[in-house]
């Protein structure tokens, strides 16, 4: 269960707050560099969410936004933190993006909320990219965010 103030995420779409999953905790669990190697701490870092990420000025001059809203976190993992992310969210990196529900911070605002979103498989190199020995920094991409 998740906290209203936290980084949460749970499979599917209109899940309620009470069944997400809050991400450093289940991560913390699992971020490991050997199985049976010290756990290490899990932080969780985004940028703001842009919730009309296309403007247009109509004729009259009134500015619309519109658009399909996208979202990242970033993550520093072990090579056992990576492998329970894409085991539990990615069916194990067999599919190329996942319905999620999502608890994350609207940054002006100071707040956190809830989104509906596609999750995106972080590509190796680009999404995935090494740091030091078994250490990762990843890169979750969501898509088509939707406010619930």
């Amino acid at each position: 269960m998740a906290l209203a103030t936290e980084y949460a995420l749970a499979s599917g779409h209109d899940v309620a707050l009470a069944g997400l999953t809050a991400v450093q905790t289940a991560l913390y669990a699992n971020n490991r560099r050997t199985p049976t190697g010290a756990r290490y701490q899990v932080g969780v870092t985004s940028q703001p969410v842009d919730a009309y990420p296309v403007r247009e000025i109509a004729l009259s001059g009134v500015e619309r936004g519109d658009g399909m809203v996208f979202h990242e976190w970033s993550l520093v993992l072990a090579t056992y933190g990576v492998k329970y992310l894409l085991d539990t969210w990615l069916s194990s990196a067999a599919v190329v993006s996942a319905a999620v529900t999502i608890n994350t911070r609207r940054h002006w605002l100071a707040d956190f909320a809830r989104y509906n979103a596609y999750l995106v498989l972080p590509k190796p190199n680009e999404d995935i990219t090494y740091i030091r020995q078994n250490v990762f920094r990843v890169r979750l991409r969501f898509n088509a965010l939707e406010a619930l």
